[in-house]
């Protein structure tokens, strides 16, 4: 049956490879303060992991959506055009001093590739950092919670 996958932090990061991995059954995606897929793969030494999470600078997204359509032609992923009409969410606390919203700033033009313009869902909220924002009536800055009826991926 179909499903979606999130995860924050390290479980996002998770999510959002095992996403791209297997597009052709996973539905949607909820990258919450995560590394994109494949950005280990532009590391200079393999210690060297802080570059997925604070240093986006650093980050190439051609060269990760070159990783996807390689392992793709292996026939090592699912077609990462599978995504085209997937929901995605991405989410970036901007004071995160874990995960560097640029980050996830990132993850969205790696996401945005294979998808129309503006159909992933970014939000920043601008003083939120590295957690999970879940009671909207309780946190500043917050309008409303997310809506599982809305956003299928966060349920």
């Amino acid at each position: 049956p179909p499903f979606s996958v999130s995860g924050h932090s390290s479980g996002g990061s998770m999510a959002s490879q095992h996403f791209v991995v297997e597009s052709a059954t996973i539905v949607g995606l909820g990258h919450l303060q995560a590394a994109p897929y494949g950005c280990s793969k532009q590391l200079a030494s393999e210690s060297d992991h802080s570059i997925c999470t604070t240093q986006p600078a650093d980050l190439n997204v051609t060269k990760m959506i070159e990783y996807a359509e390689q392992q793709f032609s292996r026939g090592k992923i699912d077609d990462p055009a599978n995504l085209k009409d997937r929901p995605i969410y991405v989410y970036a606390g901007g004071s995160d001093t874990v995960v560097n919203y640029g980050v996830c700033i990132k993850a969205d033009e790696l996401y945005s590739n294979w998808k129309a313009p503006g159909s992933v869902e970014y939000v920043q909220l601008p003083t939120a950092q590295h957690a999970v924002q879940a009671d909207g009536a309780q946190t500043p800055g917050l309008a409303s919670p997310p809506q599982a009826e809305t956003r299928p991926w966060l349920t």
